[in-house]
């Protein structure tokens, strides 16, 4: 008989119903005052000849012991411009993550990377007392790996290798408490595959070990808990390093958590129980949850941290970003949101469970002169404080870890004038107050792409062409082309679920004149590119572009003027990293402005004359309202036609715009609070 070709690579598999734990938070709180608490025995003396119902006596935490950490580079820690993130930072939490240290991306030559701005950033950093974990010396996919790496022969793989541990090792000796040492592995292969050897990861960590036995070496990987796709590979390389008697400390479990999509506390459970029997601390490195409701995603957030913070093997936990302007998914997985800093749903509860929910805090009053009493508080630093009539007279700290404490309180001097540190509250943040008029403009000259020439039409006629929707995905791209005889006068761009999605347009003349609208990452949204196309006798258009980006610089405007006798019939703007505040044109230029300190703007004029023509610029007196799809709208007057369309706004996030019957619309592309700016379009008429 013929071979069928048939392998079985499973010959039994065993499924298993694991029954919804509806007391899953009752349990979780058991667990935090089991696993993240301890006594405090304490006994307080004052003198005998003072009345001691004057006394009081305070014991409050000042700082958990537990690493509640979030993800930093090394610009947002040294740039005047992020003051408040910092202040925000200090408060929030007490661990970092420095990500600045991808080989892929490292800047300066390639046998010795430049790191030390990330190295000033962790001495600020220790500064303020706030350890740090590296993220990551390699990582194990191919396409995260420097070019000139990809292709070397094993040999001098190898030479590369051990010359960046003993770089790295030595550039950030003393600075750093742990290290994911190779990123990923269970999802790529490209040292083993490269070098022939299916355990060259274990020479990678005992090199950066003999380099450097002080820091704590990771292993790090995704799909662990939330899909659980990779649990039980996991584990099998836990105990596949343990075996082989790897210097690996711990497991780091990233928890990027599904979009949109609600975490199951029971799975949850489940897994990090079957992480645990490894034996290995666990550590959570790269936390988020996604919802685009604020207080949805509080509750979310709820569920993950109290199942992490409840569970006795997991050792810290670090969130992958929590500033939505900087976060990598963006503001649907953000605690601060906005360029004004709110602290919105997500993040207010954070915040309580750190400073009410999860401390402690106790003030009472004695009743005799060598009082005793006890307090179960969780693991950290704290004060006490013992006031007489109302005035500090003594002070004193100390720190409560696994094991219970006695704590002697003595007060010796109830005249003493004792201070008590405190601090400011970094939670109101007040955005420096701007106007249009005080924006920095600049005009780094233009140059010619290209021209078109208008069919015949006795009168002015304009249509929308649009596009089909893009890919999605950063740098995604897709084109709207005008059919024969129209010229493209404007270029818009809209998402598909009207949030500020897109990285914005640009004028593209390599195959035709085409209006292009750019995708932006992590936002989950197609986009439209939406071309804006007229006729009219002797209508000429001519394409100009900056000849260069803006600088990465707070509200810049970049300024793409026309020649002194052509009209700025439309604009168009591109940000690869997404973050405008918009455009907008005046009769003879357009105008294209950078939102905050990200990327660098590009600006595109379409100038057009014809025989007669006249242009103007209108702007909408509606601000829109400050939630996503709030519109902006603007019509020209009787007897002109459209033939641009744009939008702008003081806080960014415009997720487009474009004309239908008989209006220019501009939309809201977030939520955004009180006090931010709603958009405003602007609309370009002409006529003959």
């Amino acid at each position: 008989m013929a071979d069928p070709g048939i392998e079985f690579l499973v010959d039994a598999a065993i499924l298993t119903a694991i029954p919804e734990d509806t007391n899953w938070k009752q349990k979780a709180d058991e667990r935090i005052e089991k696993y993240r608490k301890n006594n405090i025995n304490v006994r307080v003396k004052v003198p005998s000849q003072t009345n001691v119902h004057d006394y009081q006596v305070e014991i409050k935490m000042t700082r958990h012991a537990f690493p509640f950490g979030s993800k930093v580079t090394e610009d947002m820690i040294l740039k005047p411009e992020y003051s408040h993130f910092r202040e925000l930072f200090y408060y929030m939490f007490n661990y970092a993550t420095m990500a600045s240290y991808f080989w892929a991306w490292s800047s300066g030559p390639k046998e010795s990377p430049d790191y030390s701005a990330a190295n000033r950033a962790l001495d600020i950093l220790k500064q303020h007392g706030i350890p740090a974990r590296g993220h990551n010396i390699f990582w194990n996919e191919w396409v995260f790996n420097p070019n000139w790496t990809r292709y070397m022969p094993p040999t001098d793989s190898n030479r590369e290798v051990e010359h960046r541990i003993d770089y790295i090792m030595k550039y950030t000796k003393g600075r750093l408490t742990g290290w994911d040492v190779n990123n990923e592995m269970l999802h790529g292969h490209f040292f083993e595959n490269k070098m022939n050897d299916p355990y060259y990861s274990h020479k990678m960590y005992n090199l950066v070990h003999q380099a450097d036995p002080t820091p704590k070496l990771f292993l790090n990987d995704y799909q662990i808990v939330v899909n659980g796709t990779s649990t039980s590979a996991y584990v099998d390389q836990a105990r596949e390093f343990k075996a082989a008697k790897i210097p690996i400390y711990g497991l780091g479990i990233q928890s990027h958590f599904t979009f949109y999509k609600p975490p199951d506390p029971t799975i949850i459970m489940k897994r990090l129980d079957q992480m645990a029997v490894t034996g290995y601390p666990l550590w959570i490195t790269e936390l988020d949850v996604t919802a685009r409701d604020e207080n949805v995603r509080k509750d979310w957030y709820d569920i993950v941290l109290r199942m992490y913070f409840s569970h006795p093997s997991i050792e810290g936990i670090i969130f992958w970003g929590f500033w939505g302007p900087k976060h990598w998914i963006g503001e649907d997985a953000a605690l601060v949101s906005g360029n004004d800093y709110r602290i919105n749903a997500a993040g207010q509860h954070y915040i309580d469970l750190l400073y009410k929910e999860w401390t402690t805090q106790v003030s009472r009053k004695i009743s005799s002169d060598n009082e005793q009493f006890s307090v179960r508080g969780f693991h950290g630093d704290y004060q006490a404080v013992v006031k007489y009539k109302g005035s500090a007279v003594h002070y004193q700290t100390f720190s409560l870890s696994k094991k219970d404490i006695n704590l002697d309180v003595v007060v010796n001097d109830i005249h003493a004038h004792v201070s008590i540190p405190t601090t400011a509250s970094p939670l109101i943040y007040h955005k420096p107050t701007s106007t249009s008029n005080n924006h920095k403009v600049v005009n780094y000259g233009q140059y010619f792409k290209s021209m078109a020439n208008s069919g015949y039409s006795a009168t002015m006629h304009c249509i929308n062409q649009w596009s089909q929707f893009s890919q999605v995905g950063d740098d995604k791209f897709v084109d709207a082309y005008c059919p024969q005889d129209y010229v493209m006068s404007g270029c818009s761009a809209m998402t598909k679920d009207l949030s500020a999605g897109g990285d914005g347009t640009s004028i593209e003349t390599d195959h035709g004149i085409a209006c292009r609208a750019w995708d932006a990452g992590n936002t989950g949204t197609p986009v439209h590119a939406i071309a804006r196309c007229c006729k009219a006798s002797g209508l000429h258009c001519e394409y100009r572009a900056s000849s260069k980006p803006s600088a990465p610089e707070y509200d810049i405007v970049v300024e793409t003027t026309c020649p002194n006798n052509m009209y700025a019939t439309g604009c168009a703007a591109h940000n690869y990293l997404r973050f405008m505040d918009g455009l907008y044109s005046t009769a003879h230029s357009c105008m294209a402005r950078n939102k905050g300190n990200f990327g660098g703007i590009n600006s595109f004029a379409i100038c057009c004359k014809a025989p007669t023509l006249i242009c103007q610029v209108k702007k909408s007196t509606f601000v829109s309202g400050h939630k996503i799809g709030d519109a902006s709208v603007v019509r020209c007057d009787t007897g002109w036609s459209m033939t641009g369309c744009h939008g702008i706004s003081e806080d960014g996030d415009v997720a487009g715009s474009f004309i239908q019957d008989g209006k220019c619309m501009t939309f809201n592309g977030s939520v955004k609070s009180p006090g931010q700016a709603g958009v405003v379009a602007y609309v370009t008429c002409c006529k003959i």
